[in-house]
């Protein structure tokens, strides 16, 4: 009995200590992450939370002072399967790729979107992200965006978000993801994931490949909450409209707002984004890129090609909704375009007219072509290689010259420039 009695109490005292020593740990790491930050927020908070397995690291009632304005969180964690992968991360952060770390911000309560605050403004600036984060404030007045106060007209108090962001391998294969999602209490869930071929082997990586569009593909979801229909209440009574003719009002808009920044939408994907206006609705905007390009190059296709090389599927409530084929492009109107004019745009010179088919390609290789796309787009350059399904295109501008690339699939018929 005296052997139990002493074992046990052995045992006490080594949990004892390793609690302490996994307390004093949490405790050093998040006095050090505090002073990181202290150049740019200034950090208080109540308590900390962690756990050995699965590992976890966090504050509890966290007040974040950040350019003035005061943000609070009921808690800020971040996971991986043990306590020791988290310490490895904390003396080497280029293990991220490979502990797999989860970060969750929960119940945070900001005075301001995010995009208000200078650090976080960059990537809300891009004029593509910009033109789809502000579909909601198009032909709502003379608003730019939604605003805090708009919300609290709508009947909101200070809108609470839960974030989530991870990374790690996908099942089954060699692709990696990275999934950042964010849960606005009563208005809307958005989630973003990022699909990669292979692991990008550092972050930096990743973000510079997720620029260059170097990736599998992008998921973009969101899901109502019963903000739809409290917004287009909003912006009809704004207008003197009744909801209906709003309705149409904003899916006109939204066209036009698209047209010119080179995005065009047919009929299709029109009625079905405006399907998505409702109580509980659910969208999805996929973009696997089917070509070798970054995001500054679209400027220099043709606007009608813009869905096509981006490989844009869209669904609603899970019904996915697919581009019909049309000749027709939309002019853009001179002086309103956020992006880079289509240089392609222009013809360089008269086109034979003799037409050749992908086959008869090969009798044009290193001739200056003008190639028409399934979408009504053109585009010129000079002839460098045609393969199965692949040609290759290139583009003097000045001394300088840009390589691109067009599916056969995307293929219609091809003229020698004269």
């Amino acid at each position: 009995m005296k052997l139990l009695t002493t074992l046990a109490a052995a045992l006490l005292l080594c949990f004892t200590g390793a609690f302490t020593y996994i307390w004093y740990q949490t405790n050093n790491t998040v006095d050090q992450a505090i002073k990181a930050i202290a150049p740019y927020a200034h950090i208080s908070y109540g308590s900390i939370i962690s756990s050995v397995y699965p590992g976890k690291l966090g504050l509890a009632d966290v007040t974040i002072l950040l350019e003035g304005k005061r943000l609070h969180a009921e808690a800020i964690t971040v996971s991986a399967p043990s306590i020791l992968d988290l310490y490895a991360l904390q003396k080497n952060p280029y293990l991220f790729l490979v502990k797999h770390p989860r970060l969750e911000i929960h119940g945070l309560r900001s005075p301001v979107p995010a995009h208000q605050f200078t650090m976080l403004a960059q990537p809300f600036n891009h004029p593509y992200l910009k033109t789809l984060a502000n579909l909601d404030a198009v032909a709502c007045g003379n608003r730019d965006a939604i605003s805090f106060q708009d919300l609290e007209t709508m009947g909101y108090a200070t809108p609470v978000t839960d974030i989530e962001l991870w990374s790690g391998p996908q099942p089954f294969g060699e692709s990696y993801a990275f999934e950042l999602s964010a849960n606005i209490r009563g208005i809307r869930d958005y989630t973003m994931k990022v699909n990669f071929a292979d692991s990008p082997s550092s972050v930096g990586l990743a973000l510079h490949r997720l620029e260059q569009l170097d990736i599998d593909n992008i998921v973009l979801q969101t899901r109502d909450h019963g903000y739809n229909p409290r917004r287009i209440q909003f912006c009809a009574e704004q207008l003197g409209m009744t909801v209906e003719s709003y309705q149409r009002h904003h899916l006109a808009a939204v066209q036009q707002h698209l047209a010119k920044r080179s995005i065009i939408v047919d009929q299709d994907m029109l009625q079905a984004y405006g399907e998505g206006l409702h109580r509980g609705a659910r969208m999805a905007l996929k973009i696997q890129p089917q070509a070798d390009f970054s995001l500054d190059d679209l400027g220099f296709y043709q606007a009608g090609d813009y869905l096509e090389l981006l490989g844009v599927a869209f669904s609603v409530n899970n019904r996915s909704i697919k581009k019909t084929k049309t000749t027709q492009v939309v002019a853009q109107e001179p002086g309103t375009s956020d992006m880079p004019a289509a240089i392609d745009s222009e013809s360089p010179a008269s086109a034979s007219n003799g037409e050749l088919e992908w086959p008869e390609l090969q009798q044009a290789i290193h001739q200056d072509i003008v190639v028409f796309t399934e979408s009504g787009g053109k585009h010129y350059g000079r002839l460098e290689l045609v393969q199965q399904n692949l040609l290759v295109l290139k583009k003097r501008f000045g001394a300088d010259s840009m390589t691109y690339t067009i599916e056969r699939r995307r293929f219609n018929h091809a003229e020698i420039i004269n």
